[in-house]
């Protein structure tokens, strides 16, 4: 069977987040990369692997259990 797209290009994870740059800090302390930057849109690599942040400053208080479980 052919893929489409490469398998590093076939999950995309996008995190909401409400302050960019405490947010683009966190994932660079764990050795993602930046690869472009567009303000409220940072987009990171590890490894060939893409994580894209998007800023929402709006976002209501996170409730007291975790929303997700992503594994990197």
């Amino acid at each position: 069977m052919t893929t489409y797209v490469p398998a590093t290009a076939q999950l995309v994870a996008e995190i909401f987040v409400r302050d960019m740059a405490r947010s683009r800090a966190f994932y660079a302390d764990f050795g993602f990369a930046v690869t472009a930057d567009r303000g409220t849109f940072v987009v990171l690599t590890w490894e060939d692997h893409q994580l894209y942040l998007d800023e929402r400053r709006d976002l209501p208080p996170p409730p007291n259990q975790p929303q997700a479980n992503i594994r990197v």
